[in-house]
């Protein structure tokens, strides 16, 4: 002990270091690109970057290019930990990757011997993030504070993006189809700090920023982040507590609660009338009619996602610069092209990595430190409110918001695995 305690200083300052692993060059150089990808998704000043064309795949390029430096630096250097690592990976999300190369082979044909432009090529190349962004931060030298860093990335835009559309409060959309991207990203990191006053605000901001938007998805995502986060908070009281009548009393008031939120929701867009939001909803109806009619034409294997992942629009004439338009609904998009064998290995990668997160790391976030929690419930929240975009928004056959969801799908995986092992089951 007396050997330690007077250890000359730079030995200490060495031990340290040694022990706290920091970041290393492509790391930040990482962070950069994703600052760049999500300044593109985001486009919270409207500078309509990604529609341009030579201008909005930059990003995308530029984390593609980053990834493989990475990839090939660590191929350099070989590690059969690291390799075994890779395997691992791909066999943990192989029906993601199934599903992927599924599409890609479709949409190759599709793009390259049918000619056919607008295809599911992006649905199916970017969700190939997942397994190698996954691998990626998990044999980082630090992989929580680059969780953290990345995390730090999404929130800069997610505040940005709501403070730009609080300026102009209802006049316009910033974050339309990108909702799941703001709201519980700052709810998250509000609802979840240690002080009461900021977690209050957290739930303010949820529903004051739904109402800026002015979007039917903003408020059903931001429905989802109160329930989430507020029947969280409340599942540890309810689990651990002896008295059954208790136990039953915060149960049931709690359901009438989210029951009388929604109600009181849908009576105020009643009562809005014309100022309320409408969707599209004559448009919508047609579109899932056209996809529905693909899928029920062939209901296992559609069509091998060799057709346009566009539709004819016939009904009226929209304000656009042509009327063939996407199916604004990515699950429904998936059966049509894929059938049922599509859209259940689509399924099968993303449900059991949301259950994991939840039963195996979110009912247990009390026993977990509040950064922990933040990095974790962000990210889970952000994929799951996703899943819901994604009905009503083609957000995962555009390059940008798909590579930002499929990343954060990653980082979903990586905090569950590293916050699984300091959680005790009760």
């Amino acid at each position: 002990m007396a050997r330690n305690k007077y250890r000359h200083p730079n030995v200490l300052m060495t031990s340290e270091r040694s022990v706290t692993p920091s970041l290393e060059m492509t790391d930040y150089f990482f962070l950069f690109t994703l600052f760049l990808l999500m300044a593109w998704s985001m486009d919270p000043f409207r500078w309509g970057m990604d529609i341009l064309n030579g201008v909005k795949r930059v990003p995308s390029i530029f984390l593609v290019m980053n990834l493989a430096f990475i990839v090939v630096g660590r191929a350099l250097f070989f590690n059969k930990r690291v390799v075994q690592s890779f395997w691992d990976v791909i066999k943990e999300n192989r029906w993601l990757v199934i599903f992927a190369s599924l599409v890609v082979t479709g949409s190759s044909y599709a793009r390259f011997k049918s000619g056919i432009e607008e295809s599911f090529l992006t649905m199916g190349t970017y969700m190939f993030m997942v397994p190698i962004a996954k691998w990626y931060i998990i044999n980082s030298q630090a992989p929580l504070k680059l969780l953290r860093g990345i995390l730090s990335v999404y929130m800069f835009w997610a505040f940005t993006s709501l403070i730009i559309q609080f300026i102009f409060f209802r006049k316009f959309e910033v974050f339309h189809s990108r909702e799941h991207m703001v709201l519980p990203m700052v709810a998250g990191l509000l609802y979840y700090s240690p002080v009461t006053a900021i977690r209050a605000m957290g739930l303010l901001i949820v529903v004051i920023g739904a109402i800026a938007v002015s979007k039917i998805t903003a408020f059903i995502v931001g429905i989802i982040t109160l329930t989430y986060m507020l029947g969280l908070s409340l599942y540890p009281k309810i689990r651990f507590q002896r008295d059954s009548l208790v136990r039953t009393f915060l149960t049931v008031g709690f359901v009438l609660s989210v029951a009388v939120a929604v109600i009181a929701s849908v009576v105020a867009y009643k009562v809005a009338g014309d100022k309320a939001p409408h969707g599209n909803v004559g448009y919508r109806a047609h579109t899932y009619a056209i996809a529905w009619d693909k899928f029920k034409a062939s209901p296992i294997w559609g069509e091998g996602f060799t057709k346009q992942a566009v539709v004819k629009f016939d009904l009226f004439t929209v304000q656009a610069e042509t009327q063939t338009l996407p199916t604004h609904s990515d699950p429904l998009d998936i059966l049509a092209a894929g059938g049922l064998i599509a859209a259940l290995l689509w399924l099968g990668g993303i449900v059991p990595k949301i259950r994991s997160a939840l039963s195996d790391v979110s009912f247990h976030s009390h026993q977990l430190e509040w950064k922990e929690v933040i990095v974790h419930q962000c990210f889970l929240i952000l994929v799951f409110t996703g899943l819901v975009v994604s009905a009503f928004n083609p957000i995962l056959n555009i390059p940008n918001t798909a590579s930002v969801y499929w990343l954060a799908f990653a980082c979903m995986i990586c905090t569950t695995q590293l916050c699984k092992p300091k959680v005790t089951k009760q």
